[in-house]
């Protein structure tokens, strides 16, 4: 079994929605973000298809310079033509945020062979 994770850093913005600012979790907004994940080897992270190893990815998050949790719940990567994004990971919340302020987002990428979650690292 190959165990493998994937780290990649990037920041999508925060919305305004009660006390703490949100980010939309997705890895695709035409013409706005194009983040496609890929393994090691160069191919498009999959979501579960024909019995393939297929990755699951969860954000991590919080203030800036402050410590990272995981944000909501590990969501399957897309197995269509939009091999290698995320886009159904929906709206969720930053602990230690402001709406409309500044924090810090990352998202891991796994094969869900290795199981449901991951630990920040």
């Amino acid at each position: 079994m190959l165990k493998r994770w994937i780290g990649m850093g990037f920041f999508v913005g925060t919305l305004v929605a009660g006390a703490q600012g949100t980010v939309q979790f997705t890895t695709l907004v035409k013409d706005r973000v194009e983040a496609q994940v890929r393994d090691p080897w160069g191919t498009p992270a999959s979501g579960p298809k024909f019995g393939e190893a297929w990755f699951a990815g969860q954000l991590l998050g919080g203030p800036v310079g402050g410590p990272m949790v995981s944000l909501g719940a590990a969501v399957p990567f897309r197995s269509d033509v939009w091999q290698g994004y995320i886009t159904e990971g929906g709206t969720v919340a930053i602990p230690g945020s402001t709406p409309g302020g500044e924090a810090q987002v990352r998202l891991m990428a796994w094969y869900a062979e290795m199981g449901v979650t991951r630990k920040p690292s």
